[in-house]
């Protein structure tokens, strides 16, 4: 039984691909116009030139209306019956599927001939347009200086070239230290933590088991049915964990995994609100002990702290209240209880003060005793500005406003934060109440919100918002003093950071396991977790099973594991004075400008004014062909096909451009594409899954990154509502020339040992073909890789990033060890590069437990060790990074472009606490660079406030003793002088990434490896989640679909 249902699953994900040659062989069909057709879409050509603009506008609107006729026409019945996207309707088990990296079986010669079809026939509709008076050599800006400058005084910024050529890199060193004797010099402040977790999966599988045992003794009597049964609940169980899926169909298995991951989180978010409250408890006992008079500020934060705690405690005790929130009166997709969205992950995260957890890089599994180490920051979010000047409390109150204004699948989620934000808030009167008094007031205020809401609708939620928005100055006092706390020096934080851990234990509590479903029928002995509720998500009724206890276990849990954690805490300690160099960006020769505009804005020029210019390219589309409101089989798979032809098509249309455009070229143009958007990247107010704007994001990305496989490409995105408009159109400027090359003055001694050029390619996989049911053999991957070059210059460096490569491998071993990185590594060697930094990054699911992940990818002894035997006379340097939230201890001015590094190796540097260097065992750091500022909101991902540490992999180095020594002393002796050459390659890609006014680094240039959006990897929903305990969508790889075609063209010469 068990070989024909494992027959069956790899029958079924063999034919989960896309019908990519019918799609191709849809776009030729629709390509060339016909004048004198009656139907007014067949008669727009695709081109159109403006010979007084020099510019051409490229009418995708025309393709995919004449796509939308031959559909009509069933000229292309094989995107709908049997379908672009085979296999979809499959019936889903709670992982995110992928679909985009494999194509229907026996098509690949027959898409290779429809490429070639589609090729020739857009060549064939721009041998119409060009001419003599308009040649393709017209588009190229050749005057960069000149058309930057005018686009820049257009938008109001001044001296823009002169500005971007002539920078200045402030270089403050600092060191790490855990106990610094001149307070003065410290300029921030880190909070980690070493977590202990006892135990591991298969023990707690085994408790889980004797659980289920005790259960049944209470409903069969027979000793042997009660063994049969329980081994058959190990085993099935067993069966779903090493089938290695992300999301297992097992219920026992997901509830081990929530241990793992989500009940984890949950004794983060309790040492959370223990900071919080601990700081605030400090300044209330520092203001007694020395006879202080009480400051109302002190106050606000203490009150602000208990609130916190007091809303925790509401929603998460013995006996939770049940707060009906039913709004459907008022809301759609607003009729549930409250602590569905309280007890999500995350949930907390909105608010503007508070302590948040990230894992961290650092594990390890022990096996005797079973447990496993990992270590833990805590990033102290301050009710930072965004870059628009506006604090992350009233940023937040504008993001509620704004999907309440436009209400979509996740309303509750913006209720909910609402409904916290109100809770938590100060009294306005400034009374200290007493703890059961404030437990009343914040019972109180949740109720009294949730009945505005449910009697006065969107009118009393506007009421609500305004009335924060009023108050919205207390959360500036609130974080003021959260800061002067953070200065002072240990004492603040003394109860938890003191040398003994902290001890919380996560208990499982009784009713968890449905005994009458365990000794029923067998079928359903497979499910015996509780579930009083199915309308609910299955991790809320999880969650209402767990409690944290500190110190001891709860006597009645049915299973219990300790969790110990030692906080400590670490200073930036300025080391030396601070070293200035210049530098600025390098102008290229010549440019291409590229504009993705929806005709829905056709009408209102004023969100690009400025960016019009002679000698563009306009993208022409309208957002009403890439959304839809339906949702039965046929329109998702119409809208899916949809989305990829638009893709496909601005793609290939844009390669052959630039063919034309370039043939006069000595060096490649650069490429900078403005996309133009009417709302947000994502689904906050519409569901993402129908809605135009993620789905045009998503296939931007996807296009961004396979043009600059043969181009220099940098895209941004512009949204045109007209709030703030003049400096999201600065913003979106800098951004777009942000991908310039970067030189840095500063002379080296001739008697200097150099070791430039310097490479470095750092990369990552996604999936682009994965099925619950399939193997790991079966599943379709896209590497991605950038490669950065450095090179010395006369009077200093200079460095640019040298293309983004992207491959699509099939089977998990092939992803390890995939051919893109030998090749890459070939191309740089034969530009006569010797030494490549080789930065791998650790892939997989960075959950909260961080458990089963594929971890070591690409950074494993074996494979490096491959690539040391194959390029024996090049020096590949293994390196990983991780970033390290940091708090600020000193008021910084917005305009001061201070950078802080660590460039002294061992002590002088690092200095740390105990039990953190021996978790870092394998880990050399070589190299920090921090920043102490925020960007954006913090949801958002953008803090940069922290350090980012380059380490040494000391566990992956080469077999031969002598190459691994001469790794080690290029890193890490401090009078090599080769090595100032490896620390300004790591250096200098944190400045070309920046995408600011100023020249400062970003904390994190690789974002793009972990993106925070399905849509900012290039992938894109095309389907809701298919039960309720699903919350993943069917995804569509756009950028594996790219790959493919790109692979197509380059093969064939097409490029």
């Amino acid at each position: 039984m068990q070989n024909d249902r494992a027959a069956s699953v790899s029958s079924q994900a063999q034919n989960l691909s896309i019908d990519l040659c019918a799609l191709i062989e849809c776009l030729h069909q629709a390509i060339p116009a016909i004048p004198n057709s009656d139907n007014v879409t067949r008669q727009s050509p695709l081109f159109k030139i403006n010979t007084q603009e020099l510019a051409i506008a490229v009418n995708l609107d025309s393709i995919l209306s004449r796509l939308t006729e031959l559909f009509n026409e069933k000229k292309c019945q094989a995107l709908v019956q049997p379908g672009f996207i085979r296999d979809l309707g499959i019936p889903k088990s709670g992982q995110r599927e992928y679909y985009g990296g494999q194509i229907v079986e026996g098509t690949e010669d027959r898409l290779t001939k429809a490429v070639d079809k589609l090729v020739k026939s857009i060549d064939t509709e721009l041998d119409t347009v060009f001419c003599e008076d308009f040649t393709p050599n017209k588009l190229l800006i050749q005057d960069v200086a000149k058309h930057l400058e005018a686009i820049a005084k257009n938008i109001g910024i001044k001296k823009f070239v002169d500005s971007l050529s002539n920078d200045k890199m402030k270089l403050q060193p600092v060191r790490l230290d855990t106990s610094p004797s001149d307070i003065s010099h410290n300029k921030g402040r880190v909070f980690t933590s070493t977590e202990m977790i006892e135990g591991n999966r298969e023990i707690r599988l085994n408790q889980l088991i004797r659980v289920c045992h005790d259960e049944l003794k209470l409903e069969i009597d027979d000793n042997s049915e009660i063994i049969h049964r329980c081994e058959r609940l190990r085993r099935e169980a067993e069966q779903d964990f090493n089938r290695e899926t992300t999301r297992p169909e097992n219920q026992i298995n997901r509830f081990l995994k929530f241990l793992d991951d989500t009940a984890l989180a949950r004794v983060r978010l309790v040492i959370s609100i223990s900071l919080l409250n601990n700081i605030a408890d400090y300044l209330v006992n520092r203001e007694k002990q020395d006879n202080l008079p009480k400051k109302a500020t002190v106050w606000q934060l203490v009150e602000y702290a208990q609130r916190v705690q007091l809303f925790f405690d509401y929603f998460t005790g013995e006996q939770p209240p049940l707060i009906d929130l039913n709004l459907s009166a008022h809301f759609s997709n607003v009729d549930s209880l409250l602590d569905e969205e309280v007890m999500n992950i995350g949930f907390f995260n909105a608010l503007p003060i508070f302590p948040e957890p990230n894992a961290q890089l650092f594990e390890q599994f022990d096996k005797n005793p079973a447990r496993t180490l990992r270590e833990v920051s805590y990033r102290f979010r301050i009710n930072g500005n965004n870059s628009e000047g506006k604090s992350a409390f009233l940023a937040r109150l504008e993001r509620i406003r704004d999907n309440l204004s436009n209400p979509g699948k996740n309303i509750k989620r913006f209720i909910s934060q609402l409904i916290l934000l109100c809770a938590v808030i100060p009294a306005e009167n400034q009374q200290h109440l007493d703890k059961v008094t404030l437990r009343e007031n914040v019972e109180e205020r949740i109720r009294k919100v949730v009945d505005k809401l449910k009697n006065d609708g969107p009118a009393g939620a506007k009421k609500l918002l305004a009335r924060l928005t009023e108050r919205a100055a207390v959360f500036d006092v609130i974080a003021k003093s959260l800061i002067e706390a953070l200065r002072l020096k240990g004492s603040a934080l003394s109860e938890l950071t003191t040398h003994s851990p902290k001890i919380f234990y996560v208990n499982v509590r009784p009713g968890l396991i449905n005994a009458t479903e365990l000794a029923g029928n067998m079928k359903d002995i497979l499910s015996p977790i509780e579930i009083e509720d199915r309308n609910r998500p299955e991790q809320i009724h999880f969650l209402k099973h767990i409690r944290i206890s500190p110190n001891a276990p709860q006597t009645d849990a049915l299973m219990s594991f300790k969790v110990e954690v030692k906080l400590s805490e670490s200073y930036l300690v300025t080391a030396n004075e601070v070293k200035i160099l210049q530098a600025g960006r390098i102008l290229p020769n010549s440019l291409v400008q590229i504009l993705w505009q929806p005709l829905e804005d056709s009408e209102d020029s004023e969100p690009y004014k400025g960016f019009i210019h002679p000698r563009q390219v306009v993208f022409l589309y309208h957002n009403g062909l890439l959304k839809s409101k339906e949702t039965n089989e046929q329109s998702i798979q119409l809208l899916a096909a949809y989305r990829a032809a638009f893709t496909i098509l601005s793609y290939v249309i844009t390669l052959r451009l630039l063919r034309r455009i370039t043939e006069t070229c000595e060096q490649k143009p650069h490429v900078l594409v403005l996309r133009l958007q009417t709302g947000k990247n994502t689904g906050d107010g519409d569901d993402f899954e129908k809605s135009a704007n993620g789905a045009v994001y998503a296939a931007s990305q996807a296009y961004e990154h396979l043009i600059n496989r043969d181009y220099p490409c940098r895209l941004q995105g512009l949204v045109t509502k007209q709030d703030n408009l003049f400096y999201r159109k600065r913003n979106a400027f800098y951004a777009l020339c942000a991908g310039f090359p970067l030189k840095i003055d500063g002379r080296v001694a001739d008697s200097v040992k150099s070791l430039t050029p310097v490479g470095v390619i750092t990369f990552t996989d996604r999936y682009a073909n994965v099925h619950p049911e399939d193997n790991p053999e079966q599943r379709g991957f896209t590497v991605v890789m950038q490669i950065y070059v450095l090179k010395r210059t006369e009077t200093g460096y200079e460095m640019h990033a040298d293309g983004m490569k992207i491959s699509l491998v099939t089977g998990e071993e092939k992803a390890r060890q995939p051919e893109l990185i030998m090749n890459e590594i070939r191309r740089l060697q034969a530009q006569g590069i010797q030494h490549i930094i080789y930065l791998a990054h650790r892939f997989g699911e960075r959950r909260h437990g961080r458990a089963h992940q594929r971890e070591r990818v690409y950074d494993d002894a074996v494979f490096l060790n491959k690539l040391y035997a194959t390029f024996s006379n090049l020096v590949l340097y293994p390196l990983v990074r991780d970033v390290f939230p940091t708090v600020r201890l000193y008021k910084k001015d917005p305009k001061d472009s201070t950078v802080y590094e660590i460039v002294d190796v061992g002590s002088k540097g690092y200095r740390l606490p105990e039990g953190i260097n021996e978790l870092r065992g394998n880990y050399t750091p070589i190299y920090s660079i921090g920043t102490l500022r925020i960007v954006g909101l913090d949801e958002d991902k953008k803090p940069q406030s922290g350090i980012c540490t380059y380490f040494l992999l000391n566990d992956a180095g080469p077999e031969d003793d002598e190459r691994m020594q001469r790794i080690r002393s290029h890193l890490l002796l401090s009078d090599y002088g080769g090595r100032a050459d490896l620390i300004m390659a790591l250096r200098a890609i944190h400045f070309l990434e920046n995408e600011e006014n100023q020249l400062r680094p970003v904390l994190d240039p690789y974002r793009w490896l972990s993106p925070d959006s399905l849509e900012q990897a290039g992938d894109i929903p095309i389907k809701e989640k298919t039960h309720l305990n699903n919350d993943k969508p069917v995804v569509l790889s756009l950028r594996a679909i790219l790959a493919r075609i790109s692979d197509i063209l380059h093969k064939d010469s097409f490029l």
